[in-house]
């Protein structure tokens, strides 16, 4: 059989920096008790933060979320924050709550942001797992990345990217302080890849800021492998941590629809505010209830308003037919990853009974012509086109709609103008045999 080239080959959805940064933390994708935790070893200094990745109850015989109790007594002298595989959840334990500022007694739950969770263990006490927003609780506290780290992770990742084949990328976290690091390696010329550029609000109050950063971005000139793009904000969270929002209960509790992490008023606001100044909105949206309702209000901002913006749906791994409609009046682009099945598959039924059948509806959207791309979420899944092929051909084989053609035209960029002459070479089995950028072959 002859070898696959895939032009301009594309992960339409990732965390730059993210995947060049947890290389230097405790890698948990493989922890398969909270047992397990007294095993991982540090050699940080004691009272220095030890970070991890990667850590899924549902993976575990029990699947129960975990208790800070067990990190307290693996890491009696460091603070400790493990984040959950979907990133959308961590774990802590005493330490790290005294480092951040909180209290450790049940005045915690007084905090509780809005759109998030700090879960309570059997005895109403903190269990140390802290969800969506509650995690801002924590987070700002941790190790601030310096611009020579920020650079060296972006660099680190971008060797990733290659390894796996990926010439185009399209980022979806960014703060100020990565953008000055990625205009400086693009001017440079150490960016040997094509980067979509988005600028995340990961809490909503704060989109202002980063919309007036993508503004300020988008009007740079003289970037060569860089696209500045829009605004990306969070609507739900994710299913793996039941943060994901549903039109109908998990199927283990009586009332729990997942987490909305804004009003529809709120979000039409952010569609008005970015689209007046001509700027693309990316929403997080993986519940098949989120994504009607960010349907619903892109489509009163345009009928309304007669304001037209493009919009982009990240995720969406779970959609209904009757939001199709809505979709198809919409200027808009989805953005799905094929290898969360392989990841989630195990738990769709338990925690989604009769709306499992919605899921993954790549199928769905492709009948209608609904446009979309592939990508990996990475760090949260590896970068690999060897994942979505095998997660397309699982998912048909366990009674999900196939899709239909080449699996790898959803993972070439669309602008053939953009780094031309860059295409990727695997062979029968999906191996990378030949990355081309520009013309250049990358080692």
């Amino acid at each position: 059989m002859k070898n696959h080239l895939i032009p301009r080959c594309y992960d339409s959805h990732v965390h730059w920096l993210e995947t060049g940064r947890i290389s230097d933390w405790l890698n948990l994708k493989n922890l398969q008790s909270v047992e397990e935790v007294f095993s991982l070893k540090t050699s940080l200094p004691e009272g220095h933060w030890v970070l991890g990745f990667g850590w899924d109850q549902n993976q575990w015989a029990s699947q129960k979320w975990p208790h800070r109790s067990d990190l307290d007594r693996a890491f009696p002298h460091h603070p400790v924050v493990f984040f959950r595989a979907d990133g959308h959840a961590l774990w802590a334990n005493t330490q790290a709550l005294i480092q951040a500022g909180l209290p450790t007694d049940a005045s915690l739950f007084s905090l509780t942001p809005e759109g998030g969770e700090i879960l309570r263990d059997e005895a109403g006490g903190i269990q140390g797992v802290f969800i969506d927003r509650a995690m801002d609780l924590i987070t700002p506290h941790l190790p601030q990345l310096q611009e020579t780290q920020i650079q060296h992770f972006l660099i680190k990742a971008m060797r990733v990217f290659h390894q796996r084949g990926f010439t185009h990328i399209r980022d979806m976290s960014c703060s100020s302080e990565q953008w000055n690091e990625v205009v400086h390696l693009d001017e440079s010329g150490l960016l040997l890849l094509a980067v979509e550029q988005w600028f995340d609000a990961e809490d909503p109050k704060d989109y202002k800021k980063a919309l007036d950063l993508a503004i300020r971005a988008r009007q740079q000139k003289g970037l060569l492998n860089v696209r500045p793009c829009g605004l990306k904000v969070f609507f739900d969270g994710a299913l793996g941590s039941e943060g994901a929002f549903l039109s109908q209960p998990y199927k283990n509790s009586k009332d729990h629809r997942g987490i909305c992490l804004m009003s529809n008023d709120f979000l039409q606001d952010i569609l008005v505010t970015a689209w007046e100044q001509q700027v693309p909105v990316a929403v997080h949206c993986i519940g098949d209830e989120a994504v009607h309702q960010v349907a619903l209000t892109a489509l009163k901002v345009q009928e309304e308003r007669q304001l037209k913006g493009t919009l982009h749906l990240e995720h969406v791994e779970m959609v209904r037919s009757e939001t199709v409609p809505l979709l198809k009046r919409l200027s808009v682009s989805c953005y799905l990853q094929p290898c969360h099945w392989l990841t989630d598959k195990a738990f769709l039924e338990p925690k989604l009974g009769e709306l499992k059948k919605w899921t993954f509806p790549w199928r769905l959207l492709q009948e209608h012509q609904v446009p979309f791309y592939f990508g990996s979420d990475s760090p949260i899944e590896e970068p690999s086109l060897k994942w979505t092929k095998k997660a397309l051909e699982e998912s048909a084989q366990n009674g999900w709609p196939p899709l239909m053609g080449d699996p790898f035209s959803f993972h070439s960029h669309p602008d053939e103008s953009w780094a031309s002459n860059s295409f990727t070479e695997i062979d029968e089995n999906e191996n990378v045999c030949r990355v081309v950028f520009r013309g250049q072959t990358l080692n």
